[in-house]
């Protein structure tokens, strides 16, 4: 539901993120859980099989849909870094379009923020943004800011969901660094090390306040800041756009596009023992629905006995993210 529907579009390039589906998940021996996944193709931004301009591109676009998923106050996923995307490049009369593959989702907040946390959500994201400007690391200044909001648990105000955005931005800045330094064993640097700078996470910012579906909480936060501590950071008209003039820039490389989506997957549940499994399928079980964990089945119980693949033990999940 959180990919889905979405389209990225950085300097004419497209780019569509695509979730890898859970085929299968469940507990399997000695209550380990597990989950089969589809392959996402392309290739990392890890992998020296992309071009370095190829590489740019595609962390604006995921740097972006990030931003993007967070902006929108709702649940979002902690750890996202390089290694867990693929980017399948195709070529259609020389319009570069991207597929980003997203696997290896388990890592997805498990309940929305308040009020108070995207009050803090906006304030974190300002922080980050100046220090992208500086050039100071990004995942030191989360940490510093981290310090600062635990004060905050002395006077009962829960910092929580602020340290799992915290954990989330610094799994996020691994991407921001594209391309990471190499090298030799004598020391001698045999590749340099690609961020994004200032200017670029301005762009992705101005382009995510630019979408209708961000939590007006988190935007008015944000402008409140730039404006109290009377700053300039990005350029001529950037604390501008984020009032009522939104859209104005009309030079943004990065645009947003959102779409309506059916966010159910077709994953399937196993929970029980292979043996009992095999009994319910050969109809040997003394009740047709014997280990059947009737809290994972969304049909109604009519519909749940109604087809041999229901006595399975399977479910149709809709996990979220997926």
């Amino acid at each position: 539901e959180i990919y889905g529907g979405v389209k990225i579009t950085v300097d004419g390039t497209e780019f569509e993120p695509k979730v890898a589906d859970w085929e299968f998940f469940g507990t399997g021996k000695d209550n380990v859980s597990y989950k089969v996944m589809d392959m996402a193709r392309g290739h990392s931004l890890a992998s020296d099989k992309m071009a370095l301009e190829d590489k740019k591109l595609a962390a604006k676009a995921y740097v972006t849909n990030e931003l993007y998923n967070l902006l929108r106050g709702d649940v979002w996923d902690i750890d996202r870094h390089i290694g867990q995307q693929n980017f399948a490049k195709t070529e259609n009369d020389g319009l570069k379009k991207f597929v980003i593959g997203i696997f290896d989702t388990g890592a997805q907040m498990k309940n929305a923020p308040d009020k108070k946390d995207k009050v803090m959500l906006g304030e974190m994201l300002y922080g980050v943004i100046r220090a992208a400007r500086t050039g100071k690391p990004i995942d030191e200044y989360m940490f510093s800011k981290l310090k600062r909001l635990d004060k905050l648990n002395n006077v009962k105000i829960s910092t929580n969901y602020i340290a799992d955005v915290q954990k989330g931005l610094t799994a996020l800045s691994d991407i921001m660094e594209y391309q990471k330094e190499l090298k030799d064993k004598d020391g001698n640097i045999i590749q340099n090390r690609e961020t994004l700078d200032g200017k670029d996470l301005a762009d992705i910012v101005e382009a995510v306040l630019a979408a209708p579906e961000v939590d007006k909480t988190v935007k008015n936060t944000l402008a409140t800041k730039v404006v109290l501590n009377k700053l300039r950071p990005f350029r001529k008209g950037w604390a501008e756009s984020l009032g009522e003039g939104l859209n104005k820039n009309t030079n943004n490389s990065i645009k947003i596009e959102h779409m309506p989506f059916d966010g159910q997957s077709k994953s399937k549940q196993f929970d029980k023992p292979l043996e009992e499994i095999n009994k319910i399928e050969k109809g040997l079980a003394e009740e047709r629905i014997l280990g059947i964990n009737k809290k994972n089945l969304k049909e109604n119980e009519e519909n749940a006995s109604s087809t041999n693949s229901r006595l399975l033990g399977m479910s149709s999940s809709s996990a979220r993210g997926a």
